[in-house]
Parts: structure tokens; C-alpha cells; sequence
């Protein structure tokens, strides 16, 4: 959203063209599926930058975070991946979650 407002207060045209999200596709392209019949059988989706002064996860995130059978994606996580981290493990996340 941020680009296509970007590129229009710029007075350059843009089309946005559906496609696969890369909450599944970035994933895929690694091996690694967001879902796994025996393994995971939910997917939650995070964006890594909360709105000003709120907690990164909320108490839907981490009831995610917690159930060994639901893959969570964090969108744009890297910069936020130490408070993502200590948020999850106060909220009762498992320490050996891959």
C-alpha cells in the first residue's frame, strides 16, 4: 500500500497486479511449506511493524505462536525480530520453535 501511495504522490502511474502472497510464496521458494498434513494445519500471518505504541504480538498472535500446529509468518519482521522475539517467549511461546 505504502508504494502504490508513493508512486501516485510522485504523478507516476501504477497498476497493482493480483498475485501469490509472499506470506506463502517466500516459503515455498525455500521448501519450507506454510502448512503440512500431520504438521501444520493453520497459518497466521503478523505484521512485523504494530501500529505506534502497541505490542508487536497481540493475545491472538501469540495463542498462535503457541499451538505446535500453526505455522505464524511474520511480515517485515527483521527490524522488530528482537521485540517479536522477547514478546513471544513472555507470551509463552516455546523456546525451541523453529
Amino acid at each position: 500500500g505504502e508504494e502504490v501511495l508513493a508512486c501516485r504522490a510522485a504523478g507516476v502511474p501504477v497498476t497493482v497486479v493480483p498475485g501469490v502472497t509472499s506470506a506463502v510464496s517466500a516459503p515455498a521458494l525455500g521448501g519450507i511449506p506454510v502448512t503440512h498434513r500431520g504438521v501444520a494445519d493453520r497459518v497466521h500471518v503478523v505484521n512485523g511493524h504494530p501500529a505506534r505504541g502497541e505490542a508487536a504480538l497481540r493475545a491472538d498472535d501469540l495463542a498462535a505462536l503457541r499451538s505446535p500446529c500453526t505455522t505464524v509468518l511474520v511480515l517485515m519482521g527483521v527490524a522488530g525480530l528482537a521485540r517479536l522475539t522477547a514478546e513471544a517467549l513472555a507470551g509463552g511461546a516455546d523456546p525451541a520453535t523453529p
